[in-house]
Formats: structure tokens, C-alpha cells, sequence
């Protein structure tokens, strides 16, 4: 799980989203949905759905982008648009802007 306080904030703000687009086309929100949207943003900064992984383990430059990231999510969320086209986008979203190596 994501523990930095930053974030925390952030994955609230994209958990409340959630809930509200979910109940404003009469659909229950439950627990998994929210662990859904932690595994978007895993697959997102890692390229891996189930990978482990803290952002206080990136870097400065690497932990802004997953907070974007985040919002990203979130005002896709807002859009209606699908997990999958939400997971696709968040990934390249990260890809493009993160650090060259």
C-alpha cells in the first residue's frame, strides 16, 4: 500500500470519486473496488497489477508523477471512462513523463 501522507490525501480524494460515479449509476462500491483502483496505480508506475511497492522507494521525480497520476485517475473517474482505458492511460501518462534514465 501506498504510505506516503501526500498520497494518502490523494488516493482519498480517488477513492470518493469512485463511490460517487459508482452510486450516481446505482452501483455499490465495495472494497475490492477500491483495492482495483490501488492495483491501476501500481500497474501504472510499475507496469505490474499486483507489484508491490511504496512511493516513498521512488524518487522525488518519480513520486510527483504518481501523484498526478493519481489525479489523472481521478478526473477520469469523474468522466465516466472504463477501468481499462482509465489503467491504459495512467500507464502512459507515467511512461511519457517519468525521468530518462
Amino acid at each position: 500500500m501506498m504510505k506516503n501522507s501526500n498520497s494518502q490525501i490523494n488516493l482519498s480524494v480517488m477513492q470518493t470519486a469512485l463511490k460517487q460515479q459508482r452510486e450516481s449509476t446505482g452501483k455499490e462500491t465495495k472494497p475490492c473496488h477500491y483495492m482495483n483502483e490501488v492495483g491501476l496505480i501500481r500497474y501504472a508506475v510499475t507496469g505490474n497489477f499486483k507489484a508491490h511497492f511504496d512511493l516513498k522507494n521512488l524518487n522525488c521525480a518519480q513520486r510527483l508523477i504518481a501523484r498526478r497520476v493519481i489525479c489523472l485517475n481521478r478526473q477520469l473517474i469523474r468522466l465516466h471512462v472504463g477501468f481499462n482505458d482509465r489503467k491504459q492511460a495512467c500507464r502512459e501518462f507515467f511512461l511519457k513523463y517519468q525521468p530518462k534514465k
